[in-house]
């Protein structure tokens, strides 16, 4: 049975200690180094949100300004043209009335 087990030899040897030691610390270093990009790109990620999360809160702002503002122009708009009609009704029908105009 341990005839048919094969082994195989690394592609690769160290010649000593001194060259494990080495390996492991360059692999650290890489490993911290990619950590370290991720956790920036995950910030950029986050801030570009929080941009575009500001940039949507103050678009919606402004446009509520302007619906308001319209809504109040057509509400005056609305009671002007509802007035103008009260008076040539009773102009048409020959009444004279005395009209107040109460505003609010």
């Amino acid at each position: 049975m341990d005839r048919d087990f094969k082994t195989t030899t690394p592609a690769y040897t160290f010649q000593s200690s001194s060259d494990t030691l080495l390996s492991i610390h360059l692999l650290d270093f890489k490993t911290s180094l990619l950590e370290a990009v991720e956790e920036l790109r995950v910030r950029r990620e986050g801030s570009s949100f929080d941009l575009l999360s500001s940039q949507y809160t103050s678009a919606f702002a402004k446009l509520k300004k302007k619906a308001n503002r319209r809504l109040v122009s057509l509400t005056y708009t609305n009671r002007f043209f509802s007035t103008i009609s009260l008076v040539i009704n009773i102009v048409n029908q020959g009444q004279s009335q005395t009209i107040t105009l109460e505003t609010s």
